[in-house]
């Protein structure tokens, strides 16, 4: 029950909030500092999954923890990030738009590259990935309640700003 029902439910609800501190002019940040977004995109999508997949062949894993150190790989930052932005004194828009770029294109990316490593590393005895029920439900778990709140600060920004408070 936990993992079926709570699990999404709170991973929904932490997108909800990266939602309420993102405003379409905060990916305007992407086009401010291009070379910074790319940097950090190209290493949250491809360099990460790359070394990872590299120490789990150097290292010799077994399948199951191939696999596992893979998704824990493939998985896009998230509200701890710009939460650590803030406080280092880092540009928290910037951050806040690449966790969410990064958060999309997951949809994406997470599903056939966790079925690439379950059939790279654990061959026919892996498990079945179905690649479109994994998609819709990040899509749901994460596109939509983004969309939300994103929505709910755009009508709302005063309230909503009032309710948002950064630690210090």
């Amino acid at each position: 029950m936990i993992v079926k029902i709570a699990l999404p439910l709170v991973l929904a609800f932490i997108m909800f909030s990266l939602g309420l501190g993102l405003r379409k002019a905060d990916f305007g940040q992407i086009l401010k500092f291009p070379v910074a977004f790319g940097t950090g995109l190209m290493n949250q999508m491809v360099l990460l999954p790359l070394v990872t997949f590299g120490l789990a062949l150097a290292f010799g894993l077994s399948p199951v923890f191939a696999v596992g150190l893979m998704i824990l790989a493939l998985c896009p930052g998230g509200v701890t990030s710009n939460v650590l932005a803030k406080l280092a004194g880092g540009n928290v828009p910037l951050s806040i738009s690449l966790t969410a770029i990064t958060s999309l294109l997951s949809i994406l990316t997470v599903p056939f590259l966790v079925a690439f490593s379950v059939g790279y590393f654990m061959g026919d005895s892996g498990p079945r990935v179905d690649t479109i029920k994994l998609g819709v439900t990040m899509f749901l778990i994460t596109a939509v309640p983004v969309a939300i709140g994103m929505a709910l600060t755009a009508k709302c920004e005063r309230r909503v700003e009032s309710r948002i408070e950064w630690p210090v």
